[in-house]
């Protein structure tokens, strides 16, 4: 997947993040944070999702790992 494709996923995520509240009424109430996750992310796609309030969380050897920076604020739905 070229990077290009990427941005438009985390684009379509962010849409489906907006109208999660009117979908899920239950959820009305709720904080909701959104993640991107792959096992490989470009810099420029991860800065991108990171710049939109997203958790950015990748492979680390056999782990997953959380790649924001330590003064992330995320968005919050």
């Amino acid at each position: 997947m070229q990077a290009i494709e990427l941005v438009g996923y985390i684009d379509n995520q962010l849409a489906r993040l907006a109208k999660i509240k009117r979908l899920l009424p239950k959820h009305a109430n709720s904080r909701v944070m959104g993640a991107v996750a792959a096992m490989v992310i470009p810099d420029n796609v991860a800065r991108y999702a990171y710049s939109k309030g997203l958790f950015v969380i990748g492979q680390s050897g056999e782990h997953l790992e959380i790649r924001n920076e330590a003064g992330f604020q995320p968005a919050v739905w």
